[in-house]
């Protein structure tokens, strides 16, 4: 076939994107970025820009495993990557990780098993953060609502130091792996073990498993004590993306 002199726009560009399921976990850094433009995918869509000296690709995928699966898939099937940065928030598990703190996992695990273990590099890179440990990651299909059920989940998987719960790590790093690109996630304590989420959030999930906020919205209709400790979850909800984008950004520096 002739060559049409054109470049392939999935060889150049962005070597490296960073993914999260929620918009608001990405939303600090994503005002971080300067030359900000949308890219157009199979299954949703990311948008590029210049984060200090580094191009990068910012993708929210919606949450749990099969909408994530499906935008993830799409990210690595339409543009070349070279490394893959997960960033969010999930619910400690082990009682020794506070609100806010940052976890770098150096393993990942569902149902399944443990996955392929994370770029060493950028597991270092984030540990150079003073307010970031290791630790470990599960992912699961439910939101986890309550502490006994953390501790549950915490004692199933043998305990351990600074573990914490979500729905999407899972999924974003087989992928990864099955494409051998060097992967890192970065987890940030929303919820404490000892604490119970304002809501079942579960009951308000889509048949894919996206939150749907405007149920949600109809349920504090006839609810309101629940817009206050709601709204305080939103607030740590950006503190923790606050605190992500700061150490993505030293992870990329050059």
């Amino acid at each position: 076939m002739q060559s049409t002199g054109q470049p392939d726009p999935s060889r150049t560009g962005p070597r490296v994107a960073v993914v999260a399921a929620m918009e608001e976990e990405i939303h600090s850094l994503r005002q971080r970025l300067s030359d900000v433009e949308r890219v157009a995918l199979s299954a949703g869509s990311a948008v590029r820009g210049r984060l200090g000296s580094e191009e990068v690709l910012l993708m929210a995928t919606g949450e749990g495993s099969v909408v994530s699966e499906k935008g993830l898939s799409a990210l690595l099937s339409e543009r070349h990557l070279e490394a893959l940065l997960v960033v969010g928030v999930g619910g400690a598990l082990s009682p020794d990780l506070a609100l806010g703190d940052l976890v770098a996992a150096g393993s990942v695990r569902d149902a399944r098993g443990e996955l392929a273990p994370p770029d060493s590099s950028l597991l270092q890179s984030a540990l150079a953060s003073e307010n970031v440990v290791r630790g470990g990651v599960v992912s699961v299909e439910k939101i986890v609502i309550e502490p006994s059920a953390k501790q549950a989940l915490w004692q199933s998987v043998g305990g351990g130091p600074f573990q914490v719960v979500d729905l999407e790590s899972a999924t974003y790093v087989r992928l990864a792996a099955e494409r051998g690109i060097p992967y890192l996630v970065l987890r940030a304590v929303s919820d404490t073990a000892g604490e119970s989420l304002p809501l079942d959030f579960n009951k308000f999930r889509s048949p894919d498993g996206r939150i749907n906020r405007g149920k949600i919205a109809r349920h504090l209709i006839f609810h309101p004590h629940l817009v206050g400790p709601l709204k305080s979850l939103r607030t740590r909800l950006r503190d923790c993306a606050v605190s992500m984008a700061d150490v993505v950004e030293r992870i990329l520096e050059p």
